[in-house]
């Protein structure tokens, strides 16, 4: 179990919250379609259409372009997704 603790301001203190990295998961299919969130932010965030494996649950191929470098990815397995979630 990964926990890690952020700091919380207000106007006469700091406060420590614990929170769970867990708890946060990009395995949840809440619309129940096979196509969990790290699917589907796949297939949303694809310049062209992605082509799901055969299973049509996951994605194989694509193409993301990385802001940062430029560079394009056509390979579903070399991306990436990083969640951002606010301490408090």
């Amino acid at each position: 179990m990964v926990l890690l603790a952020g700091c919380v301001q207000t106007p006469d203190r700091i406060t420590t919250v614990a929170y769970d990295l867990n708890t946060f998961s990009d395995r949840v299919d809440s619309d129940e379609d096979c196509q969990n969130t790290l699917a589907q932010m796949l297939i949303a965030a694809s310049t062209e259409p992605a082509v799901m494996r055969r299973s049509g649950c996951t994605v194989a191929e694509g193409a993301w372009l990385d802001p940062y470098t430029g560079r394009t990815f056509y390979d579903a397995a070399d991306v990436q997704i990083d969640q951002l979630v606010p301490l408090a």
